[in-house]
Formats: structure tokens, sequence, C-alpha cells
């Protein structure tokens, strides 16, 4: 009987033991954080085609050649005209010291009117310099040279007078043409009261129709047909008229 007793507390503390040494529950992981959502900005490279490319590469060398071509020129010009005052100190002119001096006083009124005018920057340095320039060939008495000069600032204010400068519609950009232009219009074209396409339109043209421009800003030419109707177009819409 003691066996059994034995034997049974036995078999209670073994089922004991084995209770007391189990495995503890196992730990759960750590879950991983969310995501979080990322922004990311898209470029769109625009290419610009080749052909475009190469033809506004050659539009610019077209104008540095233009205003190579232009100052070379003058240049020329400039020379020519040193050439001819230098001549016509060497050689008898029928100009007199009272003709030199009345151009000269005409040409200081022509440049007045000028500048009254708000002429463009670089007409009125210009007629500017031709009467320094006369004055002095008077000073040399190169009376001939001094009435050439001072011409030379007349005809300047001259051209300005032929665009109604100082009228209501006169620009202060408005830059007179050396010489009336012969154009013709090349499509169906609009003349407005100025130059832009938010002035009013005036009258509208038929392609090949006869004009004459006689000045020109922002890219718009101030024209006439040949019934007397004046106003402004584009440069695009015209070509040259033999």
């Amino acid at each position: 009987m003691r066996k059994r007793t034995g034997l049974a507390a036995s078999v209670v503390a073994a089922l004991a033991c084995g209770a007391s040494g189990a495995d503890p529950a196992p730990t759960p992981e750590p879950r991983a954080p969310a995501p979080t959502a990322t922004r990311v900005d898209t470029v769109t490279v625009v290419r610009a085609d080749p052909a475009v490319e190469r033809q506004l590469a050659e539009a610019q060398l077209r104008i540095l050649e233009q205003q190579a071509l232009i100052a070379d020129l003058q240049r020329h010009l400039d020379e020519a005209e040193r050439e001819l005052l230098r001549s016509l100190a060497k050689i008898q002119t029928s100009a007199t010291r009272a003709e030199a001096a009345s151009a000269m006083a005409e040409a200081e009124l022509a440049l007045g009117s000028l500048r009254q005018a708000n002429g463009p920057a670089a007409e009125v340095s210009r007629a500017e310099e031709r009467l320094r320039g006369s004055q002095e060939e008077f000073g040399r008495l190169n009376f001939g040279g001094a009435v050439y000069l001072a011409n030379q600032v007349k005809a300047l204010a001259a051209q300005r007078g032929q665009l109604g400068v100082g009228d209501a519609d006169a620009r202060p950009d408005e830059i007179a043409f050396t010489v009336p232009l012969r154009l013709a219009s090349t499509a169906r074209s609009n003349v407005r009261d100025g130059p832009g396409t938010t002035f009013r339109v005036l009258f509208t043209l038929e392609p090949g129709a006869s004009l004459t421009a006689r000045s020109h800003a922002s890219g718009w030419l101030r024209v006439a047909d040949e019934t007397g109707r004046a106003g402004w177009i584009h440069q695009g819409l015209v070509t040259s008229r033999q």
C-alpha cells in the first residue's frame, strides 16, 4: 500500500515538474512599419526639332552677316564723305561765307524741329553730328563742306516731316526709310490704324495691291495705296514691287 502511495506521489511530482518546465508562450514578432507614400515629380523633356534649331542658327548667322555688311557700308560711306569734304576744301566752290552761315542757321532750326518731333535718338544724334561737322568745316573756311553737311541735317528733318511727325498719329519709334519702298501685298491683308493687331482695321487690300512705304516701326510698315488711303501693314504681308 505504501508502494502505491509512493508511486502515485512520484507520478504527481513528475507531472508537476513537467508542467513547470513547459516552454513559454511565443512572443509575437514586431510588425514592420507601414510604407509611406512618396511623391515623385515628373519632368517632361521636350526636344526641339533639329530642323527648327538649324533654321534658327542659320537665321542668326544671316542677321550677324547683315549687321557686318551694314557696318562695312557705313564705314565706306563715312570715308567717302570725308573724301568729299577734303575735295571741297581743295577746290574753289561757289559757296560763300554768307551762304554757309545761312545754311548752318537753317540746319540748327531743322535740328530743333527734329528734337521737338521726338525723332528716333539715332536720327537726332546723326543730325547733331552733321551740324558739328558743318561748324568745323566753316571754321576751316571750307564753306562748300559746311553747306554740304548743313544740307544733310535739313534732309534728315525733311524726311521725318514727310511722315507727318508732329501729327496726332505720329509715333516716336517710327523710322523713315532713306527712299520710299515700292511694295505689293502678297495676300488679302488688313491695313490698320497703328502698328499692331490691336489697332482697328481701316481697309482691306486684295493680293497684288500696289503700296508705297515711307517708314517702319516694330515690324510694321506705314503705307499708302494708289488711291491715297494710308495705314499700317505687317511686313510679312508685302513683297518688293518692280
